[in-house]
């Protein structure tokens, strides 16, 4: 996590307290800028009954730069019956959709395939970004390997 070009995915359990989360203190220790830290909410579905992760998703409980998106994931139960992936994100697009708050909420934060879009934008700029040390680092070491031979 300490390297500059590492991506985190700070994964925090919707059914525990944001706020003193150690993997957030973490990340925000070594990402202070927040450039390259997203939140996960896993465990939305067993949060105990009448209450949501509609704030900690949003930001407003602890703010992350990136945001956080939030997953259902599949249950041991669900993995016992073998349910396979295709139909787990089938099951998450449901629950989601049907939920009271989680349906009133934007889409782009919400699921495995939200998860999928964010990552897959933050790596593009992040690529982006340190392409050009990296292509470096690399013509730095080629020239010191044929010097050696």
């Amino acid at each position: 996590m300490k390297d500059e070009r590492t991506i985190i995915l700070c994964v925090i359990p919707a059914n525990a307290d944001i706020s003193t989360s150690d993997g957030l203190q973490m990340a925000r220790q070594l990402d202070p800028e927040g450039k390259r830290t997203i939140g996960v909410i896993t465990k939305i579905d067993i949060m105990d009954r009448g209450t949501n992760a509609k704030n900690m998703i949003l930001g407003k409980d602890v703010q992350l730069r990136l945001g956080y998106v939030g997953v259902k994931n599949r249950s041991q139960e669900d993995i016992n019956n073998s349910m396979g992936v295709k139909n787990a994100l089938d099951v998450e697009k449901i629950y989601f959709s049907k939920h009271p708050v989680y349906s009133t909420m934007p889409q782009n934060v919400l699921g495995t395939e939200a998860l999928t879009q964010k990552l897959s934008t933050v790596m593009f700029h992040h690529i982006r970004a340190f392409l050009p040390k990296i292509i470096k680092e690399i013509s730095e070491k080629v020239k010191g390997y044929l010097i050696i031979f």
